[in-house]
């Protein structure tokens, strides 16, 4: 509404003046009445002839525009996406995390009280719960410096994707300030094991922190379940099982809520889907049956 009254405001102005200068060319007579009526006609062409112009172009463009917007909201996306499995990781134990359209809508529409039953209840792999999002922080970033992207985003769109990164990076902190958020149970994980990535693949020195969990699927072979960045001093916990602290649950369920809320307010500025290598995944809003 506020970009439409920006746009509208100059031939508003236009109109004013055709008035203002029509009026008052019909208190004279000859030439200085042809004159302000002249000035007036300027006022109310010009802007007809732009308007017209600018309706014509953006007709044109408006299928070009549609896939510069589809291809810059993808590479949000796969962002956002990434922030969605990573959320869904920390309110569910593995066997229940499915990362496709319908789990991610189901994951989207919890409320408050939802969240807090999933904490409560569930035990979480360490390797689930001591990820860094500095990664996913570092990308977001980057979406928005790109001033490709940003041109083809409307205002609302551009909030959400800053007000995402801002809860992305209050986040990553909170728990680091709660050495007890997690209490460990005991009990280590069976059929996992970790290993560095950098063991894998010497090259990849992009990513020095990253870990690979890769479960065993019999004969001495494994299969990558998850894959994360970990500070050092946060490695040995990653294979022991952790309950949430009771006194936290609350707390903790109230902030995956206002990421799912950011979220929310990402594809309800942009189509309620998710847009990933050309296909579409699409998203019912939680208040709507």
């Amino acid at each position: 509404m506020k970009r439409f009254s920006l746009k509208i405001f100059p031939y508003l102005i236009c109109l004013a003046a055709f008035g203002a200068f029509y009026i008052i060319g019909k208190q004279f007579e000859g030439d200085i009445k042809n004159l302000f009526h002249g000035i007036s006609g300027s006022f109310l062409g010009i802007p007809i002839l732009y308007l017209i112009y600018e309706l014509s172009k953006e007709f044109s463009n408006k299928k070009l525009n549609k896939e510069l917007f589809d291809y810059a909201k993808m590479k949000i996306d796969q962002d956002v996406l990434s922030v969605v499995n990573q959320l869904m990781k920390l309110s569910l134990p593995y066997k229940e995390v499915a990362f496709s359209p319908e789990k991610i809508q189901l994951f989207l529409s919890n409320s408050e009280d939802d969240l807090k039953q999933q904490l409560e209840k569930h035990e979480y792999l360490g390797f689930q719960v001591f990820k860094s999002w500095g990664i996913t922080e570092k990308n977001i970033s980057k979406v928005l410096e790109n001033p490709f992207i940003l041109d083809h985003l409307e205002n609302e769109q551009t909030i959400a994707i800053v007000n995402l990164l801002k809860i992305i990076q209050s986040f990553d902190v909170r728990p680091k300030n709660l050495d007890d958020l997690y209490v460990c149970t005991g009990k280590d994980s069976q059929g996992y094991k970790v290993e560095k990535g950098t063991n894998i693949n010497t090259e990849n020195a992009e990513y020095p922190d990253r870990y690979l969990l890769l479960r065993d699927v019999e004969n001495g072979r494994y299969l990558v379940s998850d894959f994360g960045d970990f500070p050092r001093y946060q490695t040995e916990k990653l294979l022991f099982i952790y309950k949430i602290n009771p006194k936290y649950v609350s707390q903790f369920a109230s902030s995956i809520y206002v990421f799912i809320e950011c979220i929310n307010n990402w594809l309800d500025s942009s189509g309620n889907e998710f847009i990933l290598n050309s296909k579409m995944f699409k998203s019912i809003p939680a208040n709507v049956t």
